[in-house]
């Protein structure tokens, strides 16, 4: 059943298929009234007096309400439709995607839609979904270290953050708004929280200032005088070329190599056994139609080059048109495209397994 209300609600036509349905509907009653008034010449045929009509009639309502409303709200059933972060756990996979609560006018046009946040709960040794879970509206997912961060808003302030748990299938509050936690000797109330220079912090309403720490996520007292901002020591760059602003050169360490890349994009830098890498997103044509991925080292060798041909083919998956979210971790590679899910050898380029959710 479960994997039904998934595949069904995550059919990309559900909106339109519910609206067609109540639109056939009311064609198919209005038919068949004019087909009883033929034959009932005396008396006019009434539907308001009909259990059936209005029985079928409200189902229908309801089944719109369920789409647009009530289950990407409460249940959060439905296949994703693209994945908008990666975080990769040591023996799993998390990924985070958006059902949304479509709110429309009396015209039926789209008034507002509320983002409500999924996680699903990848085995990477069993590859198969273990777990998943609504988060909730105005929940957004950081990158924080080599975390992830569910950062909860509210009138463009930050409420609450938590961290899910793995082993636990749960998330852990780590600061709330007005709550009090225990900073090492001391219990401190938080007045406020916010998001600089790539770090948490928490404010008390003396004015006290605590950072959250990156490795362990404790927070701790902040000092402006020692806080070390993040160095770029990256290896990779990509110039636009001489030759035409569409396509992108690469450089190792500011040297020219014999790469270049329409529409070039670094996505993913990582470092592997004293080796760096750097996964390149680019286009094979202006058209946009065959998105491509390229994996290069510093020491200037293109290892492999993935196209979105090469991702149907590994996936089964005729109908796929992006690649959304990439991800380097340990010695592998993730892709997903749509609801599929891959990954790679890092330096082979070989598929490991690939799932479909």
């Amino acid at each position: 059943m479960e994997n039904f209300l998934h595949a069904y609600f995550g059919w990309r036509f559900v909106f339109v298929f519910a609206y067609v349905l109540l639109f056939i509907w009311a064609i198919a009653a209005s038919l068949y009234a004019r087909i009883k008034n033929k034959k009932q010449k005396k008396e006019k045929f009434q539907f308001y007096n009909k259990w059936w009509y209005w029985t079928i009639t409200l189902l229908l309502v309801l089944h719109i309400l369920w789409i647009q409303i009530i289950n990407p709200s409460y249940f959060g059933y439905g296949t994703p439709d693209y994945f908008s972060l990666i975080e990769s756990r040591k023996d799993h996979l998390i990924l985070y995607d958006y059902k949304y609560t479509e709110y429309t006018d009396e015209d039926g046009n789209l008034e507002s839609s509320v983002p409500n946040l999924r996680l699903h709960v990848i085995d990477r040794n069993k590859h198969e979904r273990v777990y998943w879970d609504l988060i909730g509206d105005n929940y957004n997912p950081i990158i924080y270290g080599n975390n992830v961060i569910l950062e909860e808003k509210s009138d463009s302030k930050i409420k609450s953050i938590s961290i899910f748990d793995v082993k636990k299938q749960k998330t852990l509050l780590l600061a709330k708004l007005q709550d009090t936690i225990p900073i090492g000797e001391n219990e401190v109330e938080i007045y406020e929280i916010t998001y600089d220079y790539l770090s948490y912090k928490i404010q008390t309403s003396v004015g006290d200032l605590y950072s959250l720490n990156k490795h362990n996520l404790k927070f701790e007292w902040y000092d402006s005088q020692n806080y070390r901002y993040p160095n770029d020591d990256s290896h990779f760059l990509l110039r636009s070329s001489m030759n035409t602003s569409d396509k992108q050169d690469l450089y190792l360490d500011d040297q020219l190599t014999p790469y270049e890349y329409l529409k070039g994009e670094i996505v993913n830098e990582h470092s592997l056994h004293d080796t760096d890498y750097a996964l390149i997103h680019f286009q094979q044509d202006l058209d946009k139609t065959n998105p491509s991925l390229s994996l290069v080292n510093e020491y200037g060798q293109e290892l492999w080059v993935k196209t979105l041909k090469d991702f149907r083919k590994d996936g089964d998956a005729s109908g796929l048109k992006y690649i959304h979210r990439t991800l380097l971790s340990d010695s592998c590679c993730f892709v997903t495209s749509n609801e599929h899910i891959y990954e790679y050898d890092l330096r082979t380029g070989k598929l490991n397994w690939h799932i479909s959710l």
